[in-house]
């Protein structure tokens, strides 16, 4: 059976916008996955979806913590993201 991708912790999304280069988790079909935010504006930001370091690939538990892990392609899904 496929992992379900991890969830924020209950009450932990920030209470403002995170800066530029914050590494925060962003929603995806209804799984949350690590990714960076690259943009910020009043009404949406842009983040890019960060990649597992080599010693992580094959670890079941920890790739799903990663986009990448689904087969959803990385490199889109991620521009004017509703805050």
């Amino acid at each position: 059976a496929a992992l379900r991708p991890p969830r924020p912790p209950p009450g932990s999304a920030p209470k403002e916008k995170p800066p530029i280069g914050a590494s925060v988790y962003a929603e995806f079909h209804g799984g949350w996955y690590l990714a960076t935010v690259v943009r910020s504006s009043a009404q949406d930001v842009d983040i890019t979806w960060l990649r597992p370091q080599a010693s992580s690939w094959g670890n079941a538990e920890e790739m799903a913590h990663y986009l990448c892990s689904t087969g959803a392609d990385e490199t889109m899904h991620g521009e004017k993201l509703s805050w």
